[in-house]
């Protein structure tokens, strides 16, 4: 992540693109896990639900850690101008 007071237009351009390509990335992801746990259904154990659990959140909070970095680079980056 840039650091925004510091950071070109052409910087901050390239990183929203990567975040945006990593966001979509993240949410397939998390489609492919709704879409394997209920292809397995009722034949999932309880730890193998709390796995699916673990890596759904875990992504999330992942994927929302990444844009709240970039928001605030951004924040930042206006703030510099």
């Amino acid at each position: 992540m840039p650091n925004g007071a510091t950071a070109t237009k052409e910087d901050m351009i390239a990183t929203q693109g990567n975040v945006k390509t990593y966001v979509q990335k993240v949410e397939s992801y998390l489609a492919c896990l709704d879409e394997k746990q209920s292809e397995a259904g009722d034949e999932l154990t309880e730890e193998q639900q709390a796995i699916y659990s673990l890596r759904y959140n875990a992504a999330v909070d992942a994927m929302e850690t990444v844009a709240d970095q970039f928001n605030a680079a951004l924040g930042d980056y206006k703030n510099a101008r």
